[in-house]
């Protein structure tokens, strides 16, 4: 009787082409395996880009597999090499277990075992899989080896899929990618946002290297990528070389970096989405943030407030009002800007100011890297390094804030000419809101409220700072 037949293929890497060839080809020699021997296959197990040595490393495909043989979907399972099946002693003993208990068949077409229910059979597993973990160790170890000389030598990781705007082997500009990157980049700056950016890009029919559609999330990796700037990531530390070919200058990609991973963007919920002045409303007290709410309670309006919680030094004590700050912060940036805030907001563009901060970013991630080398020598206790690291993260932190704002600038710079700043605030989405108002205003001081007016919105408790 035909025997329900399940085959499973695997490949810990593909090529920097994304080829999946390999497997393929293994599919190919069990399928002629399984029509020769008669019986029905029910389904392919894939699992690409996936180690069998790795216990980390999770195979989904092979779970299912182990799954549907243990529940009687499978009488036999297929593979074209055993180390395909598993190269660890965890993994042997539970497809051997599936042999002793569900009675399942496992074949491989290159080097069979024969007599799976045998003592001899079970110690001829265990000795496959000792070796195929060793050979896996020893392979490790060399190709770590390898990607430390070629980090040293500034080399880009060897294999591996290639980065977006290179071609394989990751040391030439793929120069179609690379335009539409730029382009990305420059309205990234502009305030366009990265929703727009990826809809254009799915809408063309651009697709990522994995063959899939851009979302803000893999766009903003793409855009702060150490590779567009011509530098590589190694063991978590951006490195300098001079091999890999720059897409991006240091100044737009610093600028970038800045912007897109300013914690002002990350993702908000509730009211805190849709205000844009959430982040410089704060406490006149403490001077803590002062968070958005919108109580359930019927009649109760959207406020500020400065939220008490663990871990924070915020006192508690604020409140105000949110829909009327808002329109009086709003009206004062209208204020502000004047009548053409177009020509003002390109007066406050300083790309000199720009690419000083941008270098002064770079010395600082060097100095780092120094002290790293220093303290791999042996010329620096970890104490020390850890010294210099904090001090470190403490100078670059003001600096990229202050990239991100002059960054965020440029949103007012979206403007048509004669278009106000009222028309392009109701027309914009929130992402050009919220680069308006750090480009803009430094900080929304709340004061205390006087005992009179702890029910009314009083606009003499507001004390607006502007950015210059």
């Amino acid at each position: 009787m035909p025997l329900r037949t399940g085959i499973y293929v695997r490949i810990s890497t593909v090529d920097a082409a994304g080829n999946e060839t390999a497997t393929a080809r293994q599919e190919a020699d069990c399928r002629e395996l399984v029509a020769r021997d008669g019986d029905d296959l029910v389904r392919v197990y894939r699992d690409v880009d996936r180690s069998a040595y790795d216990l980390g490393t999770e195979r989904p495909a092979f779970e299912e597999m182990l799954r549907d043989a243990s529940q009687g979907d499978l009488q036999r399972i297929v593979a074209w090499k055993w180390d395909r099946l598993c190269r660890s002693l965890l993994d042997a003993g539970r497809l051997h277990q599936l042999v002793e208990v569900n009675g399942v068949d496992v074949n491989t077409v290159t080097d069979p075992i024969s007599g799976w229910g045998s003592s001899s059979a079970a110690l001829e597993v265990g000795i496959r899989a000792g070796l195929g973990a060793g050979e896996s160790k020893s392979t490790s170890m060399r190709l770590r080896r390898l990607n430390e000389e070629r980090a040293a030598k500034g080399l880009p990781h060897a294999g591996g899929r290639r980065g977006f705007g290179l071609k394989p082997g990751h040391l030439e500009i793929n120069e179609p990618e690379a335009a539409l990157i730029r382009q990305a980049a420059a309205q990234a700056l502009d305030g366009v946002s990265l929703t727009q950016i990826c809809r254009s890009w799915n809408d063309q029919g651009i697709c990522t290297t994995r063959d899939g559609a851009w979302n803000v999330s893999n766009m903003r990796r793409l855009l702060t990528a150490p590779h567009v700037a011509g530098r590589r990531m190694f063991r978590g530390e951006i490195i300098e070389t001079d091999v890999v070919p720059p897409i991006l200058d240091d100044t737009t990609w610093e600028a970038l970096r800045a912007l897109l991973n300013d914690p002002s963007r990350s993702r908000r919920h509730g009211d805190e989405m849709n205000r844009p002045f959430s982040g410089v409303v704060r406490c006149g007290t403490c001077g803590s943030v002062m968070k958005p709410r919108t109580r359930r309670s019927e009649g109760q309006r959207p406020s500020y407030v400065c939220r008490k919680e663990p871990g924070s030094r915020a006192c508690g004590a604020r409140s105000i009002a949110a829909d009327p700050l808002d329109e009086l912060v709003l009206a004062a940036i209208v204020e502000y800007l004047g009548d053409d805030p177009l020509e003002r907001a390109l007066a406050q563009r300083d790309d000199a100011g720009d690419a000083e901060l941008a270098d002064r970013i770079l010395a600082l991630r060097q100095a780092r890297d120094d002290a790293l080398t220093l303290f791999a020598d042996g010329h620096l206790s970890r104490s020390e390094l850890l010294a210099i690291q904090a001090k470190n993260a403490d100078a670059i932190a003001p600096l990229e804030a202050e990239l991100a704002r002059r960054s965020g600038s440029r949103a007012v710079g979206l403007l048509s000419p004669g278009e106000t700043i009222l028309e392009a605030w109701e027309s914009r989405g929130a992402s050009w809101r919220r680069d308006l108002v750090r480009a803009v205003v430094a900080s929304v001081a709340i004061a205390p409220a006087s005992k009179r007016g702890r029910t009314a919105f009083d606009p003499d408790r507001v004390a607006i700072s502007f950015t210059a």
